[in-house]
């Protein structure tokens, strides 16, 4: 297969307001790690079979928080998608997945809202401890 088919951003938590370097280390970066990596396996697997054509990235911001309008958060995720992009040689109509927890969400929803957005329909899952998916 010639380029990435899909990418699956995974945006990781963070904080309301803080104008410090998000870092690895931080738990909200820490906490996404196994979703990155089970993603990360079965995209492998996918792809490795010829059923799809798929990347996983972990979006690191560069600050942690959301800091008003989230901004540079959103923009830290975009430039995520455009390098993976560019760096799998892929084509325009790549397809876009964003998983979000916490801040991750919200930058994932409130990008969904740009006129910039990857997104072109929405068809958000959330599903909450106990309970089946809404």
């Amino acid at each position: 297969m010639n380029g990435v088919k899909t990418i699956v951003l995974v945006l990781p938590g963070g904080k309301v307001r803080s104008d410090s370097s998000s870092r690895p280390w931080h738990l909200s970066s820490v906490r996404m790690r196994p979703f990155t990596r089970v993603l990360s396996a079965l995209a492998e697997s996918a792809t490795t079979a010829g059923e799809a054509d798929i990347h996983v990235v972990q979006v690191r911001y560069r600050k942690r928080g959301w800091n008003g309008n989230g901004a540079e958060a959103i923009a830290d995720a975009r430039g995520a998608m455009q390098r993976a992009i560019e760096l799998n040689d892929s084509e325009i109509d790549t397809n876009v997945i964003v998983v979000g927890h916490s801040m991750g969400g919200r930058v994932a929803t409130t990008w969904q809202a740009t006129p910039e957005s990857p997104v072109s329909s929405p068809s958000p899952l959330v599903a909450r401890r106990g309970r089946k998916p809404l």
